[in-house]
């Protein structure tokens, strides 16, 4: 086990910055599936504070911790500001896409899906104003 804690990302000298998202990912599930809470704790602090965001067998391996536990405790080392770069990890791809499917398309195209786009704002705004006074 003392041969397992010096691969941690926590480690003394171990630099990792925010493009080793797989090593952090690696080191949560396999601290989760020793049963080292307080690395595995310490390394979504690491991740959190890295900006990086979780895969879902990070979070299945934090489940499998607390339901191995039989204790609440091992949910407790998830933040909220977890799920929200996962959340923002997770969409990622597809912003880029469609910024790039946006890039090409012609001026004139462009410009039409934008008076669509403040069409459906502004009827949008209009709903909610007419049930607001209503």
């Amino acid at each position: 086990e003392e041969a397992l804690r010096g691969c941690s990302p926590l480690a003394p000298g171990a630099a990792l910055t925010r493009y080793d998202t797989e090593a952090i990912r690696l080191a949560v599930r396999a601290h989760c599936a020793r049963g080292d809470g307080a690395l595995a704790e310490a390394t979504l602090a690491r991740a959190r504070e890295l900006a990086l965001p979780l895969d879902l067998p990070a979070y299945a391996a934090v489940g499998r911790l607390a339901r191995a536990r039989r204790s609440l405790a091992p949910l407790g080392y998830l933040r909220p500001a977890d799920i929200l770069l996962s959340a923002g990890g997770a969409v990622e791809p597809s912003v880029l896409e469609a910024r790039a499917a946006l890039s090409r398309l012609s001026r004139a195209d462009r410009d039409l899906l934008a008076a669509g786009v403040c069409a459906a704002a502004l009827a949008a705004a209009d709903a909610v104003a007419a049930a607001a006074l209503a």
